[in-house]
């Protein structure tokens, strides 16, 4: 009976793996001759630091939040830019103009209580100015309603365009209701 073999032989075997060596180590002096282990290194150590960075920057952010829902507004500055009832024509003139601010906030004052941080709304100057307009809500149990005021860089002042009321209460103009607007820095 005639056997055949298919298999290599020990010396094709090890001039196989002379030659997967040699390969593996111009490749190798390639790499390292070319710098992109110290590239990599150097992408590491960025990366990393964008990432420290960042978490600074979150953590930050994080405790100015923090702050500022507590009440504290630390290095933010706030000016009174109007108290009061809108006019009957549902104008309300600032006594700066908005520019001069990032933001501002608009709060519903009860009479007895004062000024409601919970009722209190918040709006980006830059945006506001963008737009034009913003909407006030101010709603209690039963009823609520909703005032669109657009504002007029020249004159300074926000008009009331819109009033949108619901509940049991209709008719209870934002006329009536006494505000407070601040301008934040």
């Amino acid at each position: 009976m005639i056997r055949k073999n298919f298999g290599i032989t020990l010396i094709s075997l090890i001039i196989t793996v002379i030659i997967l060596l040699i390969l593996a180590g111009i490749t190798i002096s390639k790499l390292s001759s070319s710098g992109i282990f110290e590239k990599t290194k150097e992408a590491r150590d960025k990366y990393r630091n964008a990432q420290n960075e960042e978490e600074m920057q979150i953590a930050k952010y994080s405790n100015e939040i923090e702050n500022y829902v507590n009440g504290d507004r630390g290095s933010y500055k706030e000016e009174l830019l109007w108290e009061g009832t809108a006019t009957d024509d549902g104008e309300i003139a600032l006594s700066k103009p908005l520019n001069n601010y990032k933001y501002i906030e608009v709060y519903f004052t009860n009479n007895d209580a004062g000024p409601s941080l919970a009722s209190a709304q918040k709006f980006d100057v830059t945006k506001l100015i963008e737009i034009g307009k913003f909407h006030i809500e101010n709603s209690a149990r039963y009823w609520g309603y909703i005032s669109t005021y657009t504002y007029n860089s020249s004159t300074n002042k926000f008009t009331n365009t819109d009033d949108t009321y619901y509940g049991h209460n209709e008719g209870t103009a934002f006329l009536l209701v006494p505000y407070k607007i601040l301008g934040i820095n």
